[in-house]
């Protein structure tokens, strides 16, 4: 059996001084095993509680939803690999593996969906709705997601164990590579997940490797980037993002630091819309080798 000396699985839900509540709903909204890097980078300028008012509503809408499928369907365009993967692993490994290419697989369109709504936002596009402005509302479950993508729990039945040393660094040296390619903030968690399996990540990231510089796989990014920001104008809720910098921009003095930090934050939304592009293409050649 592959993989019986895979590193340690890492997963958390919070982090910060963002309280148990809020980050229990946005990983259930988001179907995600812990909150996203980027609510760290919003507590820099103050705007998480914002940020996730402006976008929770229309992200459990059945637009969203929808919308959700259409991006699931662009594929990198690269035959599957031809590997019977279920032979190679116990059935629980195989079943855990499977459940956590599935979650990344369900939740990568939901975040390249918030995010393009900020993008729009910030950038004047005001997200207009049809049923008036967005309201916070009362935090859903926290196991609603969670069930629906049957997300992995930490140290989920059929997880592989932490193995030896020289196993560990064979997996570091195999996550310092996806590191340096995923620059934007070093190992995405659908690569951190999949770590447990190193045999299988190696082999499908040589794979992926060939084509993450080429013109088609930047070609399918900008257009599922386009196509993302496109239907978030179609989501039922009102999201007014005007006011996130007002306070800066009170005096004149403030208003120049106002405008600076929106465009930090701007140039920070667009890397990551171009990164969530790209792992929704990677990891949906991933899951084609699953069956």
């Amino acid at each position: 059996m592959l993989d019986n000396r895979a590193v340690s699985e890492q997963m958390d839900h919070g982090f910060g001084s963002l309280s148990e509540e809020l980050c229990g709903d946005i990983v259930s909204v988001l179907g995600v095993s812990r909150v996203p890097w980027i609510f760290r980078a919003l507590e820099t300028f103050g705007l998480t509680k914002e940020a996730w008012s402006a976008v929770r509503m229309n992200l459990m809408s059945e637009e969203a939803e929808e919308a959700a499928k259409l991006l699931r369907t662009h594929r990198l365009g690269v035959p599957p690999l031809l590997i019977d993967w279920r032979n190679l692993y116990s059935p629980g490994s195989f079943e855990h593996l499977r459940s956590l290419v599935n979650a990344s697989y369900e939740s990568n369109p939901r975040l390249l969906l918030m995010v393009s709504l900020w993008v729009e936002g910030l950038s004047g596009r005001s997200i207009r709705g049809r049923k008036g402005r967005e309201t916070g509302g009362e935090p859903v479950a926290v196991s609603a997601r969670r069930e629906e993508a049957k997300l992995p729990l930490k140290g989920g039945k059929g997880a592989p164990k932490a193995g030896p040393i020289e196993n560990a660094l064979s997996s570091r040296l195999l996550m310092n590579e996806i590191a340096e390619y995923h620059t934007l903030w070093g190992m995405p968690d659908d690569y951190s997940a999949l770590i447990l399996y190193p045999e299988f990540l190696r082999i499908h990231w040589g794979s992926l490797k060939p084509h993450l510089k080429s013109s088609g796989y930047a070609a399918a990014k900008r257009q599922i980037v386009a196509e993302a920001s496109m239907k978030v104008h179609e989501l039922p809720y009102a999201a007014d993002l005007s006011g996130w910098f007002a306070e800066s921009e009170q005096t004149f003095g403030d208003r120049e630091q106002g405008e600076t930090d929106k465009a930090r934050l701007l140039e920070l939304l667009y890397l990551l819309q171009d990164q969530l592009a790209g792992l929704l293409l990677e990891i949906s050649f991933i899951r084609s080798s699953l069956h």
